[in-house]
């Protein structure tokens, strides 16, 4: 007993409480886990197990990546149980994960589900505050620097151990930025506002980013047709576009039955931001056999202050309907022969089967949207902003790794395991909602691999100066 209170008086009250609060965080989050497994109560009905029992594994990537930002928490603050005045680079991992959740709340005004953010979030603040380093949580910043470029053979050597590390900054800022941030955090944020973005006092126009056909728009066009004019649905949805279940023609826009139909899309919906690529497109149209009938260009109206143009043509302006739930600029390009013209809208000699087509509706949309209301229920359960907030968590936390405070290697392994397994589950799930799809889930899988084999060659360098 006399042992344990001097341990006590050694570790002083500070270190006591936050030692109470991680492990307080610990616990409830292995209670909250063990609840929603058990049936029959609040935090099941939430559904985050379902899949073990029904297979259905639609929605996984999305209780995915919140369990992967929870999770990034509970391990940084796991690792401060531990001398966590010597290595705290934990601690700033856990505060990073949840300063960014509550900016991404407050900037998609969704705090779903409110009473983890108090929990967790309140847990983590409480921790920082009571942090046995105090500000020494912070004081690293004034002096990280960034190393010069080793030289040639007589020149000054400078050690591995010291300063900013420029392969990780590097792989941070010139990889995870534009993979994360542009196409990935913010097309999510977007979405989650409903397609409204964020007003900062910034006009982000991807209509200077379009490709302008121009007396070329033929060529331009042929190209697509050759990159596109074979692709299959099941092509289509191992690189993240999303098969329809309904066909589209003219009546469910309200217009007359000859004007013909677009068949069923396939929409790539984190492409709906912009840009506008000639050899990117947002969708393919498909007929009731699976053969490709041409592609669609779109961008959500928000994102442009005019409409876009390609190969010559000008966007049309089409209101929300079923897989699109935006008012947005399309252009249609079709493979076969349509006697409207190969950029009209509705082909006359496509149609869609008996009971494909969704009903006329006035409810605020042209059509019933059963799509729309899935993305609905996705906004409202915060699903997109999760997925934001892991885009800039993987930033901020793969430069914490580069600017090597105590223990970095932690940083370092989280920046790359996110990325890592939202890749892996989008390699093996393509067809999930926010899925990367094969092609950008590879890109994860492999800048996480890079990323976390570049810092311990750098730590292996350190250990060897020593």
């Amino acid at each position: 007993m006399h042992k344990l209170t001097h341990k006590l008086k050694e570790l002083g009250g500070r270190r006591i409480a936050f030692s109470f609060v991680v492990l307080a965080y610990l616990g409830f989050l292995v209670f909250i886990n063990v609840m929603m497994l058990l049936p029959g109560n609040w935090m099941s009905d939430m559904g985050h197990f379902s899949f073990i029992n029904t297979g259905d594994a639609h929605n996984l990537v999305h209780e995915l990546v919140f369990a992967l930002i929870v999770g990034t928490a509970a391990v940084g603050l796991f690792s401060q149980l531990w001398r966590p005045k010597e290595y705290f680079a934990g601690q700033l991992v856990a505060l990073i994960a949840w300063v960014i959740m509550i900016v991404t709340a407050a900037l998609t005004n969704n705090w779903v589900p409110q009473l983890l953010f108090i929990i967790f979030g309140g847990l983590t603040l409480i921790a920082t505050i009571l942090h046995p380093a105090g500000l020494g949580l912070f004081n690293w910043i004034r002096t990280a620097k960034v190393n010069p470029v080793r030289g040639r053979e007589g020149s000054q050597r400078v050690s591995a151990s010291n300063g900013v590390n420029k392969i990780l900054l590097t792989l941070a800022v010139i990889a995870a930025v534009p993979l994360f941030l542009f196409m990935f955090a913010a097309t999510n944020i977007n979405l989650q506002t409903g397609g409204e973005g964020i007003n900062i006092g910034i006009d982000i126009d991807h209509q200077g980013l379009a490709m302008d056909g121009g007396d070329s728009s033929a060529g331009n066009v042929e190209a697509v047709k050759q990159q596109y004019g074979d692709y299959t649905v099941t092509q289509a949805e191992r690189e993240g576009y999303i098969l329809d279940t309904f066909c589209l023609d003219a009546e469910s826009f309200g217009k007359p039955a000859e004007l013909g139909a677009m068949g069923y899309h396939a929409t790539n919906k984190t492409l709906l931001s912009g840009p506008i690529d000639a050899l990117r497109t947002q969708a393919f149209m498909f007929d009731a056999e699976g053969r490709v009938l041409g592609v669609e260009y779109e961008i959500m109206a928000e994102m442009v202050s005019e409409p876009p143009q390609l190969f010559g043509q000008t966007f049309t302006k089409l209101p929300p309907h079923p897989g699109v739930i935006h008012e947005h600029y399309a252009l249609h390009v079709w493979f076969i022969d349509n006697p409207s013209g190969q950029f009209a809208d509705f082909n006359p000699s496509v149609s869609c089967p008996p009971g494909s087509t969704p009903s006329a509706d006035s409810g605020g949309m042209t059509m019933d949207n059963e799509a729309g209301h899935d993305d609905q229920e996705h906004i409202n359960a915060g699903h997109y902003r999760n997925m934001s907030a892991l885009g800039f968590i993987v930033i901020l936390v793969g430069l914490l790794a580069s600017f090597r405070p105590k223990d970095w290697r932690l940083a370092a392994w989280v920046a790359g395991f996110l990325p890592m397994v939202l890749g892996l589950v989008s390699v093996v799930l393509p067809n999930a909602e926010s899925s990367l799809g094969l092609g950008w889930g590879l890109a994860a899988i492999v800048w996480g691999i890079v990323f976390i084999a570049s810092a311990e060659l750098t730590n292996k360098q350190i250990i060897q100066e020593k």
